[in-house]
């Protein structure tokens, strides 16, 4: 799905002036759900591929302590975020020939 699809209902609402501050809440918190499942997959596939909480640290720009406080529950199958099948690019791994 293209972005301007993922986020058209957003875009709609922030434009919207007769929209609430309540429906802007809701839109927002939809997509951040739907961004922390992704984020959360991503680290559990760096942590898997070797990378350090200091790796991850860097990437989010956090320091390695809060990154590691941040995730270290996380359990090994976080499941696919809203509105996505199966596996994430980066969980292929390297694509042949590249």
């Amino acid at each position: 799905m293209a972005a301007k699809e993922r986020f058209g209902e957003l875009d709609r609402v922030l434009s919207d002036r007769s929209a609430s501050p309540l429906d802007v809440l809701r839109e927002v918190s939809k997509y951040q759900r739907y961004l922390q499942a992704i984020e959360h997959r991503a680290v559990q596939a760096a942590r898997k591929s070797g990378s350090t909480w200091e790796d991850i640290a860097q990437a989010v720009g956090n320091s390695r302590q809060a990154a590691w406080k941040r995730w270290r529950y996380r359990g090994p199958d976080l499941g696919g975020p809203v509105g996505t099948t199966g596996v994430m690019p980066w969980e292929r791994g390297p694509r042949s020939g590249h």
